[in-house]
């Protein structure tokens, strides 16, 4: 490419001055868009200082999401099995505060009693009218010591249909069901369950029925043994009628899940409360940042980069509700951070701890104050257990549905809110997990056909940070959508900047061209006046001759 230089030697004008101005003038538009570039780049710096905030935020809270997170000593089992990969007890929960081993064999898991009637047709009824039209009789059910008598009459309990839902709203501690065998005739049977595992929950019955297909009662068969669990804990063998125990190692619950040997270590962490002021600081910290970020400081009359932002704002918004609020599902008298002496500062909205306080919450209900922050599960029967949560998992009493297994022994069944709202499932072995993340776990015990029990899933003060700190930050959440915004601006804007440049380039070129045009036409008439002058200079001097 040429270059052109222009001088203005010949006509007295700087048009390299005057060339340069031109250039300032048409370069406003291109400063104009560098120092939007530079509020960009700004704006990005400190979105991304914002989501390393929220990322070391949500390691915190993701260190206490269980109750084994904040015990001072956390519980885990080993299997001396290491090719085996089924799930043969957990550490529910402990209050030791020391490390220990504990070697461990399970030789029987508690089982629940069932038994099943013999077959007969849809609508067929257990009752005869065949020899006395309107004769009474009575079907037993004894279990746990106590005898339930059901009266059978024509119209009355008559049919297996009718006997399963009297049996089912008397509450005895027996579960009734019907279930088809699939056969081609006789396929229907009454099955009962106890609802309590162990010997203790063994079911008898009997009747008075005398003239049906034969002796209702002596038609039943055992489908599983009423069965205690057999350990051996050091050397002691040890039998509990239930798989859930709390009296085999101090302070400490433990669920049996399937029969296999290991050891149960507890290995010392950091205190409950050393954990509680850790989120506190880091939630401190984080809050302050995003407050410092979005409001106007009127003592310095400086704005934060991303004032105003609605993001942010949200964010603030939904900080402030979460430590605010009490935590659905939870009892007794900590339920909620201000309970255990974690307040919110008027000011600022930073959290205030009182010391004496929060150490007294902790002698008083470790557990409890634990639960403030963990998600935690509780049933109402020992056939089904809570086992883990996700993050679309909301608190609520969830009525766990089993259904049956399908033919790889996986169970099948679903899940029904507190509204009546269905939740599907998918089974893996004995694990049962919800759309909504809720997983657990159907005994062995139960009985399919109908409902199992109850799982209360209450989400903690961590688990609902957890769930919010996730929904901003990953790779498509409401954080990543700004700095991706960001990113594609700057890109889209450093290549206006380019073409700006690229063009002005160009144009000063031009201008450098068109000046030394002129410069050169100056020149060339400066010649000619020149020229002319001394020829009219010779002209003056041939007549003054």
């Amino acid at each position: 490419m040429s270059v052109f230089s222009v001088s203005g030697l010949s006509s007295g004008i700087d048009f390299a001055s005057m060339t340069s101005k031109l250039i300032e003038f048409e370069r406003r538009p291109i400063d104009l868009m560098e120092t939007k570039q530079t509020e960009f780049k700004k704006q990005l710096d400190t979105w991304n200082q914002v989501r390393t905030k929220i990322s070391e935020f949500e390691n915190t809270v993701n260190s206490m999401k269980t109750l084994s997170d904040l015990n001072p000593v956390s519980g885990s089992f080993s299997n001396n099995n290491s090719t085996d990969t089924r799930n043969v007890l957990s550490v529910l929960s402990t209050g030791l505060t020391e490390e220990q081993d504990y070697d461990i064999t399970i030789d029987k898991v508690a089982k629940n009693h069932r038994i099943m009637s013999g077959g007969y047709s849809s609508g067929e009824t257990i009752w005869s009218q065949k020899f006395m039209a309107s004769a009474l009789e009575t079907f037993s059910i004894s279990t746990s010591g106590t005898t339930t008598n059901f009266e059978i009459s024509s119209g009355q309990n008559d049919t297996l249909e009718k006997l399963r839902n009297s049996i089912n709203n008397a509450d005895i501690g027996v579960t009734a069901s019907v279930v088809d065998d699939g056969s081609s005739s006789d396929n229907f049977h009454l099955v009962l369950t106890s609802n309590s595992t162990g010997t203790d929950g063994s079911i008898t019955a009997s009747d008075t029925i005398a003239y049906t297909l034969g002796p209702f009662a002596s038609n039943f068969t055992e489908l599983q043994a009423a069965q205690d669990a057999e350990i051996d804990f050091g050397g002691l063998t040890v039998t509990r009628s239930s798989n859930t125990i709390n009296d085999l190692i101090d302070d400490t619950t433990i669920q049996l899940q399937n029969f296999g040997s290991g050891t149960i270590s507890f290995t010392q962490g950091s205190s409950l409360k050393d954990k509680i002021i850790d989120f506190v600081d880091k939630y401190n910290e984080t809050k302050l940042f995003i407050s410092e970020q979005i409001n106007y400081n009127a003592e310095t009359k400086v704005r934060g980069e991303l004032f105003g932002d609605s993001t942010l704002l949200g964010t603030i918004s939904s900080f402030n509700n979460i430590v605010s609020d009490a935590i659905t599902g939870l009892t007794g008298d900590y339920d909620s951070l201000a309970s255990i002496g974690i307040t919110t500062n008027k000011e600022d909205g930073t959290l205030t701890i009182d010391s004496s306080m929060l150490d007294e919450a902790i002698a008083n209900d470790t557990e409890g104050v634990g639960n403030i922050f963990a998600a935690s599960g509780a049933s109402s029967a020992s056939t089904v257990s809570f086992v883990d949560n996700g993050r679309d998992t909301t608190s609520d009493a969830y009525t766990v549905y089993f259904t049956g297994t399908d033919g790889s022994d996986n169970v099948e069944g679903y899940l029904e809110d507190s509204s009546g709202n269905t939740i599907t499932a998918t089974g893996s072995g004995r694990f049962l997990t919800a759309t909504n993340g809720l997983i657990v776990r159907i005994d062995e015990s139960a009985s399919s056909g109908g409902s199992v029990g109850t799982v209360t899933y209450s989400s903690g003060i961590a688990e609902q940070f957890s769930t919010e700190l996730y929904n901003l930050n990953t790779f498509d959440g409401r954080f990543f959508d700004k700095t991706t915004y960001l990113e594609d601006l700057i890109e889209e804007n450093a290549e206006k900047i380019q073409s700006q440049i690229d063009r002005l380039e160009v144009r000063e070129l031009e201008y450098k061209r068109r000046f030394a045009q002129l410069e050169s036409f100056i020149g060339a008439m400066q010649g000619e006046s020149d020229f002319l002058n001394g020829q009219i200079s010779n002209l003056q001097k041939s007549y003054i001759r």
